[in-house]
């Protein structure tokens, strides 16, 4: 059954795309803002996304008859834990870099797109934070901060989905990308990412 939805899922796409290849973008950048989290059993599941910035490279290419987005990007990765004991809260706050490759096939319909693809990423550097404070005295604030080791995170994969709209040269849309691969601690991360791009 899933190999007949993905060649349902390309013969289409080349069906409504194969004579649309001034639509496809350019050479451009974009930037981004993405909400990142994780799903894993070794973390706690009241953990919470983090929010950070995002930016990179994409063009639209041609590969035979097949429309395909590709780039390039710095995107980040990470979560926040809370913990209370008593009147003490840690707030844990993990912000990994990751440098992605991806690749979407867009639908192209008219301004708007619909795209799904992959996303392969590996980790460049990283920073966590550690808060302690205590609700019994609001002032009193102990940080931390510590460089992630190059060796915490290996390889992100997975796939992504997304929706944008096509404006002249100006981009704007949304991709879920849900990793499939774990990483050394357990985790599997999952971002919601908003971008703007500019093609020239």
């Amino acid at each position: 059954m899933k190999k007949i939805f993905i060649l349902l899922f390309l013969n289409f796409s080349v069906i409504i795309s194969e004579d649309k290849q001034s639509e496809l973008p350019k050479l451009g950048i974009y930037i981004a803002y993405v909400v990142t989290g994780v799903s894993s059993d070794s973390i706690s599941t009241d953990s919470k996304n983090i929010i950070a910035p995002g930016f990179g490279l994409s063009t639209g290419l041609w590969m035979g008859r097949l429309p395909t987005q590709v780039g390039i990007g710095i995107n980040p990765r990470g979560w926040i834990i809370e913990k209370k004991v008593g009147t003490s809260v840690t707030v844990i706050t993990t912000n990994a870099q990751y440098v992605d490759l991806w690749a979407r096939v867009p639908f192209i319909i008219g301004p708007f797109y619909f795209s799904t693809g992959l996303n392969a990423g590996t980790f460049i550097s990283g920073k966590e934070r550690i808060e302690i404070s205590d609700t019994a005295i609001p002032d009193l604030k102990n940080i931390a901060k510590k460089d992630l080791d190059i060796d915490a995170f290996g390889l992100d994969y997975g796939v992504n989905l997304g929706i944008g709209y096509q404006m002249n040269k100006a981009q704007i849309g949304a991709l879920y990308f849900l990793g499939v691969s774990e990483q050394k601690n357990g985790v599997k991360f999952n971002s919601l990412i908003f971008n703007l791009g500019y093609s020239f």
